[in-house]
């Protein structure tokens, strides 16, 4: 569970997504007074079922409690459904 004070910033990178980039991000963000987190899914594994990634997701999710949380989703796959 998170004690900071400060809103939380979590990004999940989608498969194929450069890391580098969302550290920088997360870097700029900290600057910013944010408390940031890349937490990655697994999407590569195309054989695991969903629900047990869902479920580790979630117990991620979970330890940050009731702090202010926002959610940010790979830009890289919102881009992607935008050119289908």
């Amino acid at each position: 569970m998170s004690k900071s004070k400060k809103p939380i910033l979590i990004m999940v990178p989608g498969i194929g997504d450069d890391l580098a980039i969302y550290y920088a991000f997360a870097k700029r963000w900290n600057h910013l007074g944010y408390e940031t987190h890349i937490i990655s899914f697994g999407w590569v594994e195309i054989t695991a079922r969903l629900q047990p990634k869902m479920d580790t997701f979630m117990r991620h999710l979970s330890r940050f409690g009731d702090s202010p949380l926002i959610l940010l989703v790979s830009a890289l796959a919102a881009r992607q459904q935008l050119t289908l």
